[in-house]
């Protein structure tokens, strides 16, 4: 398993306290600084991965995407799915390989609060199998949470420079670096959120 057997545990342990800790701050909030980059037609396919209670995948819905979530841990997955009444598809998956998404491609892939839980061959790997599942022209969002757990999950070093470079060399562009506080308040983290365009090739 790819982000470690102890974190899914950890978040299929903690589902209901975790739900309310999501659903206790806005999608709008939390991703405001993005959002006006995005200018795709109605239906455009979006992919939310690691998409935990449902918050980011049901707003997305909101903003006229079809909507398909990604998320491994089994309770979290059936509250998620319970709280977007039928709006979104879910998927029980796991980075980097995704290999329930061979068939599809997305115009937007948001990351959000999942990169912390991969390796750095892991993050590399992932960017790859993302890169081959986005249009061209597409949009990747990856949020990195800077600062170390204390509940017993697992996390590695996050280093946005690397981020960047990697998915440069694959082929994205970094059209969005932005580090933000804490939502929840907690004074030993901080966000950083990476968006990534892949330039359609020119006729």
């Amino acid at each position: 398993m790819n982000m470690k057997n102890n974190n899914i545990d950890f978040y299929n342990r903690n589902s209901v306290d975790l739900f309310a800790q999501y659903q206790s701050v806005s999608f709008q909030s939390i991703h405001k600084g993005w959002l006006s980059l995005v200018s795709m037609p109605p239906e455009s396919r979006s992919l939310d991965i690691g998409a935990g209670s449902g918050r980011d995948a049901k707003a997305l819905t909101g903003l006229g995407f079809i909507v398909t979530a990604v998320e491994p841990a089994k309770l979290l997955y059936k509250m998620g799915c319970s709280y977007c009444e039928n709006k979104v598809e879910w998927i029980d998956d796991v980075l980097p390989s995704l290999s329930q998404l061979n068939d599809r491609t997305f115009d937007l892939v948001l990351v959000s609060a999942v990169w912390m839980h991969l390796n750095t061959n892991e993050q590399q790997a992932s960017l790859t199998r993302i890169f081959e599942l986005l249009n061209d022209n597409g949009l990747v969002v990856i949020t990195l949470r800077h600062g170390t757990f204390l509940d017993g999950r697992t996390s590695s070093n996050l280093n946005a420079d690397v981020t960047i470079e990697q998915a440069e060399y694959l082929g994205l562009t970094c059209v969005f670096n932005k580090e933000n506080i804490d939502k929840l308040n907690r004074s030993s983290v901080t966000w950083q959120t990476l968006v990534f365009a892949k330039r359609g090739v020119k006729q």
